[in-house]
């Protein structure tokens, strides 16, 4: 199973992703379940952290730019493009460590840590998915209008690349797709990492 279906499994109380168990994954049992944590009082990762104090890694100017905009603009379960340093496993539900990432998950989101800017360096944030209408981005909430969010997310520079199923938007190589009919049941974003080192993953 898939990280992102395993995280919406755990969000929708499923059973679907049994993350106890298995080859290079650890947690507390099936993702949504309690277990020794109560997902209801997950702490945020980056709570507490304040975007001028980022220290970003090296990287293209304008990606870095992008990152920089939305952090300081949203408001997220940690900030984008932090290092994976940051983060203790015993906080969340489960991790997956996967051959090119380190996957997170809480109880209503996912961080997944990518080698930045290529694969063959460290890890940092590159990926965060949720669900929770604590969180923002530009302002934009789980339960949001569709229409609106298209035209505040363009609005921010991003180019509206695709609307065959979700919405998705670009600019300098960041991904934002927004899931729903309607209204936005889940916001995702991911910054690239580059293919360089000829690993075999």
């Amino acid at each position: 199973m898939s990280p992102l279906l395993l995280f919406v499994a755990g969000c929708q109380g499923g059973d679907a992703g049994t993350t106890s168990g298995g080859p290079g994954v650890e947690g507390t049992g099936t993702a949504g379940a309690t277990g020794d944590l109560n997902p209801q009082e997950h702490t945020n990762p980056g709570e507490g952290m304040n975007p001028a104090e980022i220290s970003y890694p090296p990287g293209d100017a304008s990606v870095i730019q992008v990152a920089r905009e939305i952090n300081e603009a949203s408001t997220l379960p940690m900030f984008l493009l932090s290092p994976r340093s940051l983060i203790n496993p015993d906080d969340f539900e489960s991790h997956i460590d996967n051959f090119m990432s380190f996957d997170y998950f809480g109880y209503d989101y996912s961080l997944s840590f990518y080698g930045f800017p290529t694969d063959a360096d460290p890890y940092y944030l590159t990926e965060i998915t949720w669900t929770n209408e604590d969180y923002d981005l530009f302002g934009l909430r789980i339960g949001d209008n569709m229409d609106d969010a298209i035209v505040s997310i363009t609005s921010h520079g991003f180019t509206l690349t695709s609307t065959t199923l979700n919405p998705e938007f670009e600019r300098d190589g960041v991904l934002i797709q927004l899931y729903g009919e309607d209204v936005i049941t889940s916001i995702e974003i991911q910054f690239p990492s580059d293919y360089v080192s000829g690993n075999i993953y």
